[in-house]
């Protein structure tokens, strides 16, 4: 998995850690790795996990209807159809996609307010989740040549190498 995928898993297994249910690191190491699942506490461990990792994607999904509706100013609406989408409930806890999702709205957001290197910022950030937040250049591109500022692309991509390269780093 990229690495902010993997970031995230870690941080819920941490989460996961502070409620304990399954063995102690000794036992674990102690039993062979086709054994681990037979140890008392195991399911629960595995339910937690879930339940944490369901949280913290559906935090995720929270701020991207946020960025989504400040994303066209005075039609926060539009952000419903992401909102109340079956498909999101359906897909949303299949993967950890509503992560690069989140940083997808941010990028969007922030540049629908003038602000290229927050918007670059994101899309590095979901470029290091998911592939696709770095197709947002190419809509940025056409969006900055219409307006007659190709400078907001060129900042945008440097940020967004930037923020790439640093959380890989």
């Amino acid at each position: 998995y990229p690495v902010l995928i993997s970031y995230f898993a870690w941080f819920a297994s941490e989460v996961t850690a502070v409620i304990p249910s399954g063995p102690s690191q000794a036992v674990r190491a102690a039993t062979p790795p086709d054994a681990l699942w037979g140890l008392p506490g195991m399911n629960k461990e595995v339910n937690t996990y879930f339940l944490v990792t369901a949280f913290l994607l559906f935090l995720c999904g929270l701020g991207a209807v946020f960025f989504l509706a400040g994303a066209s100013p005075g039609r926060p609406w539009d952000a419903m159809a992401f909102a109340a989408s079956p498909a999101v409930l359906l897909a949303g806890l299949v993967n950890w996609d509503l992560l690069a999702v989140l940083f997808t709205a941010g990028a969007l957001w922030a540049w629908a307010r003038g602000r290229p290197v927050l918007a670059g910022v994101m899309v590095g950030l979901g470029f290091a989740t998911k592939l696709y937040p770095l197709f947002l250049l190419g809509a940025f591109l056409i969006d900055a040549v219409r307006r007659r500022r190709p400078d907001q692309v060129a900042v945008a991509a440097v940020a967004t190498g930037a923020a790439w390269f640093a959380v890989n780093l």
